[in-house]
Order: structure tokens, then sequence, then C-alpha cells
């Protein structure tokens, strides 16, 4: 036995990786021993720890940080240009050909490296929902209004800019602040969103005379939606059911900009570039996403712009390395909720064109009024017109309602308005039934898009195509156990019952393992005396704990724990045993590698042991048992993906068995299975990217955590990781 291959969550045995299954052809029970081999210790209780330790602030930080950490959409590349915006017409030209689409236009994995609006990496993972806002952070903070739709059983609650059109005829003017960046890079050149001229004028003189802030006559097929701001004039469209009724003169504008002073930023060494765009000529100052994010933090407290206020800040010529714009918000010194929005502006040649004047701005215009606080989960989207992804491209986004991305890879989306002396862009953007998939949109003449960029080929805009998406969490906490650096801790939750007592392993200072027993106030170590390492997986509602320990020559073996009192599980005859499961009538299951050079699953039940394999599959895994005797797990014809032969997950009820199966992924490994035959574990895809997922209703849903454990009350438990840092997780599912 190789003891790393039995850490983290990896069933262990060197057939027993930490990847994932598929589907399951049968199972076959080979025999029945009646020999148990418990070996009763005396009576052992583990030293209490300090309680766990509940993080807040990672929490927030996953929210607001993401600039700074992993999911920011890209800027184009600064020698090659665009390298994934496409044309519509070409793209629907291929498929009606029958050719494959390319997968940068329908991947729902997160190649964001070439896309450009940057919200999601303010978000990704996002770890605090719309209901864990709570209402005294929004007091003072910009108008809103809330509702909600229902997707499949599941209700998914909404927060947009201003007052509810439902309620009829309201006119709601934030006040609005321009701040513009200057940049001086480390070879002395320096850019200036204030004075830098960009198409006859600065970036700050055209984002004043754009159809941001100026009225501009919107006519939507046939119809006059209001001569008025573009971001008006889009949320006018998007709920004409209303507007058109008894809320006509119904409005959500920005008041008329005040431009404050310049902030200077000076980029180190290392962190931005200034190179040529070989379409325009032009520069193209890139900085590190990072290091900019850092920066309007402390820009916007400097500032001291109230949260009641929206401030723009112009980046100019210069862009994020991963994002032309994004919108976020920020906890002002008060701990109010301020939204921002941060872009960049550029002249209508750079790079072909793919972020001229105030498009970017216009991105994200429309998402900050129509999702303020980055927090609108959807059931999950797909690109119109071309997707055929069974999981939602929108992972990228973390399944937010983010009204321009669905289609910012097409070249199309970038609408020109013209004008007398100066055409400005601004983007296509999606209405609220495109997220809802209502058969019916509430939005000027039925349609789910506010400029129809299909229509010209022949094709209109739907709802999304049916795609499997996440599932957010309610009430989700984070926490550690052991130690005292919570940017250095090492925490994760495998199982709990439905007195919401859990059980896992933590880190020590020296990075020794142990397994622990928690509620929200009180911690116990769980060390099986003279183990070098105790993993407990799963506890029912008596308290009875199972594991596994790793003695002195580093073998697995199962064991129990109750009342003080361990015992060890040895399948009899087995190199190694390890116990997963057990349910409330003290039901074990488990694996072991026997004689045959072969891992089995095991059933312990009122002290017989029964073998299960599946047949064909050298590798058999049983991982959980509900309290109806069902069994889940997963298996493998020779030892998981790595090898070619992925892991596929099934379930056993009495003698029958089915496949538990995740859309489009690769390999699927059930971990826990509750009472209501609501199942969680891993998934992942053929391109690496794994998460953890629930069954509920028989819809399975991501979940943005590796996720080991559920019990009765909806209550699921697994780990995140951030940073340098794994931390335990605990949230509760919503009702379906």
């Amino acid at each position: 036995m190789n003891k790393r291959l039995y850490k983290r969550s990896t069933l262990e045995s060197a057939a027993i990786l930490r990847s994932l299954s598929l589907r399951l052809i049968g199972l076959f029970l080979l025999s029945v021993f009646g020999a148990t081999n418990h070996l009763t210790l005396a009576q052992q209780t583990g030293p209490s720890l300090t309680p766990p330790q509940f993080i807040p602030q990672v929490a927030q930080r996953l929210n607001q940080d993401r600039v700074r950490a992993t999911l920011q959409k890209a800027s184009a590349n600064a020698e090659e240009g665009p390298r994934v915006r496409r044309s519509l017409a070409e793209l629907l030209a291929a498929k009606r050909a029958g050719v494959k689409i390319p997968e940068s236009v329908q991947s729902a994995g997160q190649s964001s490296a070439d896309l450009m609006d940057g919200t999601p990496a303010l978000t990704q993972r996002n770890r605090q929902s719309a209901a864990t806002i709570q209402t005294a952070q929004l007091q003072g903070t910009i108008p809103y209004w809330s509702d909600s739709f229902t997707y499949q059983g599941l209700t998914y609650t909404y927060r947009m800019v201003g007052t509810d059109p439902k309620l009829g005829s309201k006119t709601t003017v934030v006040p609005t602040v321009i701040i513009p960046l200057r940049f001086v890079f480390p070879d002395g050149q320096v850019f200036d969103a204030s004075t830098d001229i960009v198409d006859g004028q600065t970036a700050i003189q055209g984002i004043l005379n754009s159809p941001i802030f100026k009225n501009y006559n919107f006519v939507i097929g046939g119809k006059n939606v209001g001569n008025t701001q573009y971001g008006d004039a889009f949320q006018r469209a998007n709920f004409w059911d209303s507007v058109s009724g008894k809320a006509k003169n119904y409005h959500v504008l920005l008041g008329q900009p005040t431009v404050l002073p310049t902030q200077t930023i000076v980029v180190p060494e290392g962190l931005g570039t200034v190179d040529i765009d070989f379409i325009s000529g032009e520069p193209n100052a890139l900085i590190d996403a990072s290091f900019l994010g850092s920066q309007i933090e402390p820009i916007l407290t400097t500032s001291n712009v109230s949260p009641a206020t929206l401030p723009i800040v112009v980046s100019g010529r210069v862009s994020g390395n991963r994002g032309f714009g994004f919108h976020g918000w920020r906890y002002n010194q008060a701990g109010v909720i301020q939204t921002y929005i941060f872009a960049a502006y550029h002249s209508n040649e750079f790079e072909g064109g793919s972020a001229p004047d105030v498009y970017i701005l216009s991105h994200e215009i429309i998402e900050w009024i129509d999702d303020p606080f980055v927090n609108n989960f959807t059931p999950g989207w797909d690109y119109p017109f071309v997707s055929e992804k069974v999981q939602c491209d929108s992972r990228f986004t973390s399944d937010l309602l983010e009204t321009g991305d669905p289609v910012e890879l097409l070249s199309e989306a970038i609408v020109e308005l013209p004008g007398s002396s100066f055409s400005y862009h601004v983007t296509e953007g999606m209405f609220i039934d495109f997220y809802t998939r209502s058969n019916h949109s509430r939005s000027v003449n039925g349609q789910y898009s506010f400029f129809e960029i299909g229509e010209q080929y022949g094709v209109q805009t739907g709802p999304s195509a049916p795609c499997t998406g996440h599932v957010e969490l309610n009430n989700e906490q984070l926490f550690y156990i052991g130690g005292s650096n919570f940017t250095e801790a090492f925490t994760e939750a495998f199982g709990i019952n439905n007195n919401d007592t859990i059980v896992g392993i933590y880190a020590d200072s020296a990075g020794a393992i142990h397994g622990y027993l928690a509620n929200n106030t009180t911690a116990q170590a769980v060390d099986y005396p003279g183990a070098i390492e105790t993993d407990p997986r799963k506890i029912n509602d008596s308290g009875l704990i199972v594991g596994y320990y790793f003695d002195a020559a580093e073998i697995p073996h199962g064991f129990s724990f109750k009342d003080g009192q361990y015992s060890t599980i040895d399948f009899p005859g087995a190199f190694d045993t390890a116990a997963y499961g057990v349910n409330r009538f003290g039901d074990i299951v488990g694996a072991y590698d026997g004689l045959d050079f072969q891992t089995h699953g095991f059933l312990l039940r009122q002290g017989a042991f029964s073998t299960i394999d599946l047949p064909f599959d050298r590798l058999t895994i049983t991982t959980c048992i509900n309290s109806l005797g069902n069994i889940a797990g997963f298996a493998s014809q020779f030892f998981g993906a790595d090898t070619g032969y992925p892991f596929q997950g099934f379930l056993l009820s009495g003698k029958r068995t089915s496949a538990i199966t995740f859309p489009g992924s690769n390999q699927v490994e059930p971990w826990d299975l509750n009472d209501q035959a609501v199942n969680t574990g891993l998934f992942s895809n053929s391109d690496g990217h794994t998460n953890g997922f629930v069954t509920m209703g028989g819809k399975p849903y991501e979940v943005y955590a590796s996720t080991f454990g559920l019990n009765n009350h909806g209550k699921i438990v697994g780990s995140v990781s951030y940073g340098n840092a794994v931390y335990g997780m605990v949230g509760t599912l919503p009702s379906n």
C-alpha cells in the first residue's frame, strides 16, 4: 500500500485514485463470511480541539478578490488580436454544413483567456449567495428591487437596479462619478485616460458624449423603446410587457457624471507591458490583472464616493491582461455595499475593432443594472445559436445573469449606433427570459435579446438551450480545525449526520493528518491509538464513526469509533481495508484489496461481511449506504481514467443496479446518499475539470466545491481550495 494514494478522499489502494466514474453494468455478490475481525480497544477519548473557526473573511475574499485570483476573463492577445471572437454568420454556416463548432465558442470550461469581460473574476466559486447579503449592508447603497423565477423546481432570486417595473412608472436616477486613471509604465511611457486622444477625443470626453449618458432614439423591431440612455433603453425593452402597459414612464438612468481627479498608478517592473497592436499600429498597454485589482480598492476608498453613487473607473487605452472591463462590489468603510465599474476605452481600429469606444462600458452597464451585486445566479445557460454543450457554457461566469457574456464572442455583438458626428458602439444583450427559459418572453416583441443579431441570418434568439448548471448552496460556511493561520489551513469535511455533527480530517502545524469530530461550538480529535494517520469518513445519528487509519507500516485498516471505543475493521484475508459509509442501523460499507490483487467493495452487516463486485471490473468501491439499505459507489475495469478505464458510478437497490452519472463528464465518483435518494460526490471531465455534484429530484447539478457527505435535512459538506489553503465546507441545499 502506498499511503499517499490514501490521502484526501481517495480510495486508497494502488487501484484507487481521486478521480471519478460514469456508469455501471451489474452487481455480483461473491460470498458471505461469517467471521468478523473487530478488535475492541480500551476506551479512548480524543483530546478537545479549538472549536471550528468559521472564516467569513475568506468567503468575502472569494467574492471580491477574484480580480486578483482566478477567473478574470481576458482581453485579446497583444500579438495575435482577439483569437476567439468569431462571426455568427460563419458559425451558422458551419453548423448548417455539419462542421463541428469550435470548442472556444461552445466550451463549458474556463476558457476565459481571450474574452472581454472580467466580472466573473470577482465571483468564480462565489461563496456568498443573494440570501447571505445582509439587509443592513444594502441600506444606503444604490436603489434596487428583487424578484424570482422557478426552474425545474428550484427558485432563483435576482436583484436589479431601480424599481420593479410591474409596480408602475418610476424614474430612478443613480448619481455617477468617473475616475480617470493615469498609468506610468516601467519604461517611462505614460497613458492617461483624461488626456490621451482616442478617435479625436479623450476617453472621458468620448464616454460623456456617448449614449451611455446622452439620449439616443432606440427603435427595436419597429417599436420605439425610448429616446434615452442605452442602459435605460435596454431595461425598458427587457420588461416591455410592463413598460408598454402601466409603466410607460419607467426609467433607470445614470445621473450626469462628475469627473473626479485623475488617479496615478505606477506600474512596477514586470507587471505591465506596452506592445504594438499589429492591426492598428497603436500601443497595446497591458497591466497585470492582480496588480490592477489591488489598486482599484484603495482608489475607491480614497475617492470617498457615497455607496449610493456609481463610480466608473476608466483606464483609457490600458487594459488588464485578463479583462477589458468588469463590474463588482465592495464594502465601504461603514460596511455598506458599494457597486462599481471598471472599463477600458479603445479606438475603432484597435485589434480590428474588437473593443471600440464605449462597447466595453456598455457591456458592464447593462450587467450592472441586471446584476449589481454580482450574485444573481441562474440555472446556467449556453451560448445562443451554436452551442451544443450539455454542461452549461456559463460555468466561467458561475452561471450568473450576465447579460452581455452569452454573445461576447460574436463579432455581431458589437452593435453600431450611427450618429451625426461619431458612431458609437454598444453590446448586444440578453433579456431576462433567456435565462428563465420561459416559453413566453416578457420583453419587447417577445424577443430574448435586445438587437436580435441573428435575425439578419434568418435565426432568432431563443431561450437558452437546456444544460446542466450548478446549484448555489444556502448559508455556506468555510471553516478550519487546528492552528491559527487560516491562510495555510488544511481541513476537509467528509460526513455529516442528522444532528449536524461533522467528521473529517485536518492538518496540524507539523503537517500531520488527524481526524476530527465537530459541531458549531466544539471539536474533538479522532486519532486511532498508535496510528500515524486517522481519516474518519462518515458518522451516523447514534454517533458511530467509520473510516480508516494507517498503522506504523503505513498499511490502512478500517475502524469504527463510538463512546470513546475504537474497533478495527479488517476484511478477513485482505491486504488492507478502508471503511467509508455507515447508516443508522450500523451497516458499514467500504473496500479492500484481496489476494487476487483486485479491489472489492464490502458490506458489513450484523457482524457478517459480504463482498460486492461489479462483473468485469477489477475495482469496485462501495462508499455509502442509506437507511433503506441502498448502496452507492464506483467501479472500473482497471483503476480509473488515468489507465484509460474511467470510474463508473453505481447505485445498488436490493438486487437492482443503476448508473449514477453526470452529463458530459468523463468520470463520476459518488460519496454519499441520503434517505431521500439525494446523492453527492465528485465528477471530472476529459479536460481535467473536477468539481462536486449533487443529484436532487433526479436532476444533476454541479457544486462549486468538492462534496463528500450530506444528511436528510439537506446539509452538505466537503472542502474548498483557496490560495494555499483547503477549508472545510458546510452548506444547505435549496428545497426542491
